[in-house]
């Protein structure tokens, strides 16, 4: 039961961020800006990391827990990168929900 474990659960937290964004409505001109082909900034940057995501799985991984993170990694980094084109705020808001996450997990499991 590993993935009942904290880490994961604010991790698949933060990741799901962005998804609830985009549900109430809360985004830029920017993003649904279509280029020549017909899709959004957004689908370009969504389909890239997952792109990466799927051949890493093919090639580098063998336990399902390093992937998992790196899952978690990336869709951390994407939810940045989408933030930041969104509003400023929003971006600090979560980076300093990224780290505050990150100094909790240190201070627990060091005692």
């Amino acid at each position: 039961m590993w993935y009942l474990d904290p880490y994961y659960i604010s991790n698949t937290l933060l990741c799901l961020i962005y998804p609830l964004v985009r549900f109430f409505g809360l985004h830029n001109r920017i993003l649904d800006f279509k280029d020549s082909t017909g899709f959004r900034l957004e689908t370009h940057i969504l389909c890239g990391i997952f792109t990466i995501l799927f051949l890493r799985l093919y090639r580098y991984y063998t336990s399902l827990k390093k992937y998992v993170n790196d899952v978690f990694f990336y869709g951390k980094s994407c939810t940045t990168i989408i933030l930041g084109l969104i509003n400023i705020k929003f971006l600090v808001w979560y980076i300093v929900g990224c780290a505050s996450k990150y100094y909790y997990h240190n201070i627990v499991y060091s005692l």
